[in-house]
């Protein structure tokens, strides 16, 4: 180990702590803890439901909503997030909040 630094010495003179100047002493090294994250939310598998929405305004989207397994287009309306993502049919992903939906019919197919 090096000595001290004083404080009133010429830092240009000072020699690097360590043998390789960008090694990372072991006793720092081992007291690093290394743990795998794991994300806070769940996973879930979506599916696309076939629907018409009409706006608040008029406006008439043909296309999907990703609903979770087993859970219904009204399930996924009525959830607390204030959007959702809809597929419109040309392709277009759109994020719609909820309160500018008027009308849902959910189309068969």
């Amino acid at each position: 180990m090096t000595d001290p630094i004083p404080l009133n010495a010429d830092l240009d003179d000072a020699k690097p702590a360590f043998e390789d100047e960008h090694a990372m002493p072991s006793i720092i090294a081992d007291s690093i803890v290394r743990h795998q994250i794991t994300p806070k939310r769940r996973i879930r598998t979506k599916e696309k439901a076939a629907c018409e929405l009409v706006l608040d305004d008029g406006t008439t989207l043909t296309g999907h909503i990703f609903v979770g397994t087993g859970e219904r287009v009204l399930d996924c309306l009525n959830d607390s997030r204030p959007f959702f993502p809809f597929l419109h049919e040309d392709g277009t992903m759109l994020l719609l909040a909820k309160s500018t939906i008027a009308v849902c019919r959910p189309l068969e197919g």
